[in-house]
């Protein structure tokens, strides 16, 4: 019995079990799980293809960025390719450990795969919380092999470099060499670069509010 809802009583029920002992063993569970957390879990049986899809429209549209909605749009593609036709319900952490262990033998980059656990740890925390699809998030105690030795060190240009470029930028083209000045003595991505403002400038405290970055989005500024 889970209460009244607009004055009419609204029940539960579950049936198709083969005996008796099976239902009272049901029953039981579902008493136990009532007195411990208050309310009882019947987990889904949907596929975490289409949880994914159901995440990322209810939750990642809603909370996060555009560039954030993109990136996970692309790690969303990856799960289901992979392990997208488990229910939910049979989405256990062995198996979730093998897909991460079986990831990390490839090639994948460490970030890009200590991304798309993050994003199934958080989706499926979504599905513990508030949907009550599962009982319990079968990713969230899982362990990244440790992480490999990079095969290439990220190639950053010197201060003599720098100026080259700095040099190479003819007078007419100003606007280029403030922005690349700006990026290097403030440390600005180029998005936040290109969405800075007159107002987010204070030339007498010689300060700068980083509030606002220019994206491109459906081939538009």
């Amino acid at each position: 019995d889970i209460g009244k809802v607009a004055g009419v009583r609204k029940r539960i029920e579950r049936g198709g079990f083969k005996t008796k002992r099976e239902a009272e063993l049901a029953k039981n569970k579902a008493l136990y799980e009532l007195e411990q957390n208050g309310s009882y879990v019947d987990e889904s049986k949907m596929s975490l293809s289409d949880f994914l899809d159901y995440w990322f429209d209810e939750y990642v549209m809603l909370n996060c960025s555009y560039y954030t909605q993109i990136s996970r749009k692309t790690t969303i593609k990856f799960l289901k390719e992979h392990i997208g036709n488990y229910s939910l319900k049979a989405l256990t952490s062995i198996r979730i450990q093998k897909f991460i262990n079986d990831a990390y033998k490839s090639d994948m980059a460490y970030s890009t795969l200590k991304l798309r656990v993050e994003v199934l740890k958080n989706a499926l925390k979504y599905a513990v919380y508030p949907c009550e699809f599962l009982k319990v998030n079968a990713a969230e105690h899982l362990k990244l092999p440790p992480k490999k030795e990079e095969k290439e060190k990220t190639n950053i240009i010197d201060l003599k470099t720098f100026n080259k470029i700095i040099d190479s930028i003819s007078i007419r083209q100003t606007k280029f060499k403030i922005a690349f000045l700006l990026a290097f003595h403030t440390g600005m991505r180029l998005s936040e670069v290109c969405g800075l403002t007159w107002d987010k400038i204070d030339m007498i405290n010689k300060e700068i509010k980083v509030e606002h970055i220019l994206i491109y989005r459906d081939k538009e500024f």
